[in-house]
């Protein structure tokens, strides 16, 4: 509903029938254009598989946050340029029956497929004190098939390409 609320404050706006500015709708016109990417965590297939729908519907930049089933989308995610912010490597499998390394070997996986991707950590409140152990979780990465290169690169540069702010962070040159 906000979505559909913004595009027709949008539409209203640019007909200048007299629409008042709403900021809370004008925050929203980035977003709408594609100069702002949209951020949703999705973790297995079906939150995916609705979040790509959702981005396709409404033409949003997509971020996909967490992403433990991503690799099953890997030719979408790559094709539309749906990055991935792989929250945190140090997790159990995600259901009954899954590979003990399922996690460990995300990174891996969407490197090898070409989909875009850094490693971070969930972004909790309470789990700030955490982010000491971001090198660790990248090295964990390595060990299970990441290449050294670009795991350095999924904390450092591939964030600051993410957020759109790589000409400022995420690299010395």
């Amino acid at each position: 509903d906000a979505f559909d609320s913004a595009i027709a404050y949008r539409d209203a706006r640019a007909a200048k029938d007299g629409t008042q500015i709403d900021v809370r709708w004008e925050a929203m016109l980035p977003v709408l254009a594609g100069k702002r990417p949209v951020f949703m965590h999705a973790q297995d297939a079906a939150q995916i598989r609705y979040a790509l729908n959702f981005a396709q519907r409404y033409q949003l930049r997509l971020v996909l946050v967490g992403g433990m089933d991503a690799p099953m989308f890997a030719d979408t995610l790559r094709e539309r340029k749906v990055p991935v912010i792989i929250t945190g490597i140090h997790k159990l499998p995600q259901r009954r029956g899954a590979e003990y390394d399922e996690s460990y070997r995300l990174a891996s996986k969407l490197s090898q497929a070409g989909v875009s991707f850094c490693i971070a950590r969930g972004g909790a409140d309470d789990d700030a004190h955490n982010e000491r152990n971001l090198p660790y979780e990248a090295a964990v990465a390595v060990s299970f098939g990441l290449d050294p290169n670009e795991a350095l690169k999924a904390v450092t540069l591939y964030p600051a390409q993410i957020l759109g702010v790589e000409d400022r962070l995420g690299s010395l040159e």
